[in-house]
Order: structure tokens, then sequence, then C-alpha cells
């Protein structure tokens, strides 16, 4: 943003010593001048318009990139699409996940703000994949079905390949669905899959 003002002032002052220098310069008539400068103005108006939206366009491209490796949460299925879920408006990281005969459940933490700082797990049943919360003061979760129809769910320890290099705190997690998704080949299974951040793993 400061950049957007500081360019504009040396454009809009730019302007008008060009105005003023060719009333210095004689031979224009106002109207002339006036003709220039607006020309002028909206040349750069356009030429800064152009930068912002570039500026604009880095700057969600650089936040898909960073969200790409530390999803906020885990996944929803809307359909027959698969896609994080930003929940609480914080950040949520997976603190420990471990399998079981039962599959994997996550342990993560929710932080959202000073008073909202709730344990999530996730881990599967016959139906599907559920959801626990423990909100902050509670004794007991809340559960729910979060995801039905997941066929299996797995942990990789495989590191991110995101922009910059390796990052070895990441991991790959894989959700195995029925393949609804294909009708020309209803038996196969369709794997999604999602990086997130461990933050202290423990596998």
């Amino acid at each position: 943003m400061r950049s957007w003002r500081n360019t504009s002032f040396i454009f809009t002052t730019w302007n008008l010593e060009m105005g003023l220098t060719m009333k210095r310069a004689g031979g224009f008539t106002i109207l002339e001048i006036m003709v220039a400068m607006t020309i002028s103005v909206a040349i750069t108006g356009v030429a800064l318009y152009a930068f912002n939206r570039l500026e604009h366009y880095r700057r969600i491209q650089d936040r898909r990139i960073r969200y790409a490796g530390q999803a906020e949460a885990f996944f929803s299925i809307a359909g027959r699409e698969l896609s994080a879920v930003y929940a609480y408006g914080g950040e949520e990281s997976f603190k420990t996940f471990e399998a079981d005969a039962s599959g994997v459940t996550f342990t993560t933490a929710i932080d959202g703000g000073e008073a909202d700082h709730a344990q999530v797990r996730y881990y599967m049943e016959d139906d599907g994949l559920h959801r626990a919360v423990k909100r902050p003061g509670a004794d007991d979760e809340e559960t729910f079905l979060f995801a039905p129809d997941v066929r299996s769910i797995e942990v990789k320890t495989k590191p991110s390949p995101l922009p910059g290099g390796s990052i070895p705190e990441h991991v790959l997690v894989e959700i195995t669905l029925p393949a609804a998704a294909e009708p020309d080949n209803p038996d196969a299974d369709v794997t999604w899959s999602h990086y997130v951040r461990i933050e202290n793993a423990a596998p």
C-alpha cells in the first residue's frame, strides 16, 4: 500500500511538472496543456492499476503457496470434491498421530484466538471418518460424522514439494474414497492427497 502511495505521488508530481514546463516553454494554449496532462494522467492511471493488480495477484499466490503446506483444518466432502476446511479462523496443526485397529487417530490443536483453543481428533469407524472436538472448559467431546464412506486413511512421512525445496515437517495424508466420480470404473477407489504441517510429530 505504501509503494502504491509513493508511486502515485511521484507520477502526480511528474504530471504537474510537465504541465508547468509546457506553460513556461510557451507556444501552448491552456487547452493543449490540459489535454496533454489528461492523457498523461490516464496513461499513468492505467499503469498504476495494472501494477496494483499484479501486486495483488502475487500476494494471493504467495498466500496459496503458504496455505498449501499448512492446512488450517482437515477435510470435508462437498459432493464428489474433497477440500480443506478453514475452521475457527485460526491455524490447526497436527500435534500427534497414531495408527490402531480403528484406523488413524489425529490429535490436533486449533488456535483461533486468545479465548479459543480446542483439541480435535479424527478417527475411523465403520461409517466413515469422524471428528471429535473438545472445547476449552468442556468435560466431554462433541463428536459427529465428518466424512462418510471413507475406505482408508493413511499418514506418510513424506516431505511436501513446496517451492523453495522440501519442508521435512510436512507430511502427506491420503484418504481413499469410493470412486463415485469414476462411472466407467465403479470398482476402483480414488485416493485424495493433502499435505499438512506436523508440529512435534510423534509417529
